[in-house]
């Protein structure tokens, strides 16, 4: 399960940790990280969704684990293609989540149907700091 914290007067980074290393495509032996994961997170409470991309990817040790990280914005402005998203609010409560990770075919694409293949299908929880 991913564990994400949102925060009411600060900017908080947030990150996924995950084992994809053999989910990705790879190419000429390795694999291909050249444009960061499309993540879709949907509320269990009010069923809103919403799709973004991760504002970095660090595969420094990308065989043990892929590090991808968002942003909770504390403000009213969110930014979905460098994944600055503003959660605990009224439609994105804090709590249980449905993510799904893809890995993206562009640096802008916000589309699902667009994307190369699903690399995790899982649980979030949102919590308060």
């Amino acid at each position: 399960m991913i564990h994400a914290i949102g925060h009411g007067v600060a900017v908080m980074t947030n990150y996924i940790r995950l084992d994809l290393y053999d989910k990705y495509a790879f190419e000429l032996g390795t694999p291909d990280f050249s444009f960061n994961p499309l993540v879709k997170i949907r509320s269990q409470e009010t069923n809103q969704e919403k799709i973004f991309i991760v504002t970095a990817v660090f595969s420094t040790y990308a065989q043990r684990y892929l590090s991808m990280t968002w942003v909770a914005n504390n403000t009213s402005s969110e930014l979905l293609t460098a994944g600055i998203l503003v959660v605990g609010t009224r439609d994105f409560p804090y709590g249980v989540y449905d993510i799904t990770i893809w890995e993206n075919s562009t640096s802008t694409n916000l589309n699902p149907q667009a994307v190369f293949r699903t690399l995790h299908m899982g649980l979030m929880t949102l919590s308060a700091r």
